[in-house]
């Protein structure tokens, strides 16, 4: 039974993949689907602070690992926070830093494309908005990277849109 949620208006995420699952936001993205019911497939490139059985091992930066992280785990729903987690993590590393957070990001959209799975949730970052917004920040909100993780983020939101037309 499909339990009615405030968020999605009750649409069932099915099957879901959470990227970045031993990370900060993605352990607990998925303690909270877990919690819930829903079936879920955990993913990371190392398996650091998560206590889920079944982690898939997978670097993002790998196609052919994307490609068959999906073709061997099929699912409806991709939560995406499997990155760079902010500008001060490998800020010496800027070409790094792209390759993980667009060129992985990327791998993972042309893997869903090609399984069609039908909903893709990426994790971004108020970076994109410049290293210190003011105010109240929305869609309207004019973007201003002032890093390679802020533009990098910046990047995999264009990559998302670009995949959903």
């Amino acid at each position: 039974m499909v339990q009615e949620r405030p968020y999605g208006k009750g649409r069932p995420l099915g099957r879901v993949l959470v990227t970045g699952a031993a990370g900060f936001l993605g352990s607990a993205v998925v303690k909270r689907l877990i919690a819930e019911g829903e079936d879920v497939v955990v993913s990371d490139l190392v398996p650091d602070n998560i206590a889920s059985p079944g982690l898939q091992i997978c670097d993002l930066t790998r196609r052919d690992e994307v490609e068959h992280l999906l073709r061997d785990h099929p699912v409806d729903t991709i939560i995406h926070a499997g990155a760079v987690s902010g500008p001060m993590v490998m800020a010496d590393r800027p070409l790094e830093i792209w390759q993980i957070n667009v060129t992985g990001t990327v791998y993972l959209l042309q893997a869903a494309l090609r399984n069609k799975v039908s909903r893709f949730v990426l994790c971004s970052s108020v970076d994109v908005y410049g290293s210190d917004p003011v105010g109240p920040i929305d869609e309207d909100s004019a973007f201003a990277p002032q890093s390679v993780y802020g533009a990098s983020k910046l990047a995999a939101e264009a990559a998302l849109a670009g995949y959903a037309c």
